[in-house]
């Protein structure tokens, strides 16, 4: 495969797929596409003839259809094609999430070193099908994304030398022709690492962040619809085909002080703050296992030091079960989140506030999903009737000063437990 043409002091030199440079096929010189450390990126091509002092020559790069760098140098820079040169290779992306295309060497396999470095702003296309370049020097290009549901993946950073706790992972195809005719095909991982955030309704992964969302190098947009699992936050495009769904990990927990749900979100753990809508209900599954159904709206994010930042309102559905059982070493009911069959197998408690009564011979739990006047109540009846034995046992339980229990209340009247009557009388107010 030809290399790049420039044509210098009426002479013609091949740019190499080896980075080094030929006049008439003889040696005569190196070039690099790679601007150094601590200077600003510009895309475009340094070289050095022997015995010249090194010259840049300004590049426009596009990625063709099958995800194969062209580059084209204009006449006014010695340019001697209108027609793009390719040159065969594979995509990746390097510590800074700058887009690198590693050539191939003469054995047909990547090369360590020879690689090709394309500067600018990243962001995701509708539907995550492309990684969209806004170029340094102006323009714009494209580099397709795998079509399936699976071209995009969300996952713990792992990577102790690159910064943030979530790293996103987009999958991409490069195809060669090689002068055999046959073709090469290559596979590419592009990894983003940095944290999840949620932003003017949209999820967004902020990549390459140090500190607390300073330093950003890439915003990755995506918009479409998402809502709480209990794994964390589930997405899907709207666009349609090709589908893309996607979960990022995260907790939805009861914050007693704000009275607001809390949801964090990646394992870089961005913490936002929820009310409830009034349409928020709890309704009893079968067993012990309860569902927790309804609307949240994102109101507040916060930051690292606990701060309460305003943020446009977010809807958002949930849709998470939990199981609740006895803490007999903290003489408490703990509510979890049911993760049994998650890929994470790990629960976590949801810290449920409210008010628990007992009624019938069964303890009541009667759930308070906001602080405004008139907020609506959902009620659970806990059925632990053989468990907790007798009243006086429900109530040694829940007043224990173990634990830091919610206030608790109990509305006596006349009580069975397996059918025995136990008590009859006025209401008992019990403090914690």
């Amino acid at each position: 495969m030809a290399g790049l043409q420039i044509k210098q002091n009426d002479k013609i030199y091949t740019f190499e797929p080896d980075m080094t440079i030929t006049l008439s096929g003889a040696a005569a010189g190196t070039w690099s596409a790679t601007t150094p450390l601590g200077t600003p990126g510009k895309n475009g091509i340094s070289y050095i003839l022997t015995g010249a002092v090194e010259q840049f020559v300004p590049v426009k790069y596009a990625f063709n259809a099958n995800n194969q760098l062209t580059l084209l140098v204009s006449a006014a820079d010695g340019g001697i094609s209108t027609t793009p040169t390719v040159y065969n290779g594979g995509l990746d992306i390097d510590s800074n999430d700058d887009i690198i295309y590693i050539l191939l060497g003469p054995d047909d396999n990547l090369t360590q070193s020879n690689f090709l470095t394309v500067y600018g702003v990243l962001q995701v296309s509708a539907g995550a099908k492309q990684i969209v370049i806004d170029l340094t020097e102006g323009g714009q290009t494209q580099i397709k994304l795998s079509i399936s549901s699976r071209r995009v993946e969300a996952k713990a950073n792992d990577t102790l030398n690159l910064p943030g706790g979530d790293a996103l992972i987009f999958v991409a195809l490069t195809t060669n022709r090689l002068p055999d005719s046959s073709v090469k095909r290559i596979t590419a991982q592009l990894t983003f690492t940095g944290k999840w955030d949620i932003q003017d309704s949209k999820l967004v992964f902020l990549s390459q962040i140090e500190g607390d969302a300073n330093g950003v190098k890439a915003v990755l947009a995506f918009d479409g619809k998402f809502k709480g699992v209990e794994v964390g936050l589930q997405f899907d495009n709207l666009d349609g085909a090709p589908n893309l769904s996607f979960t990022v990990h995260g907790q939805h927990r009861w914050s007693q002080g704000d009275v607001a749900w809390n949801m964090s979100l990646g394992y870089s753990g961005q913490q936002f703050l929820a009310d409830a809508d009034a349409d928020l209900q709890m309704n009893i599954g079968s067993g012990q296992t309860l569902s927790i159904k309804g609307g949240l709206k994102l109101v507040h994010r916060l930051g690292g030091d606990g701060t309460k930042e305003n943020m446009a309102a977010t809807s958002l559905q949930m849709n998470l079960s939990a199981a609740y059982h006895l803490d007999q070493p903290g003489r408490s009911i703990v509510f979890e989140a049911d993760l049994s069959n998650s890929p994470t197998g790990a629960n976590y408690n949801l810290f449920l506030e409210g008010t628990f009564k007992i009624r019938g011979g069964q303890l009541q739990f009667d759930v308070k999903f906001s602080n405004a006047d008139g907020a609506a109540e959902a009620s659970v009846e806990l059925k632990f009737t053989g468990t907790l034995g007798s009243v006086n046992a429900a109530i040694d339980l829940l007043v224990s000063n173990v634990g830091g229990r919610p206030s608790v209340n109990f509305d006596i009247s006349i009580t069975y437990v397996d059918g025995v009557r136990l008590s009859k009388g006025n209401p008992i107010p019990v403090a914690p």
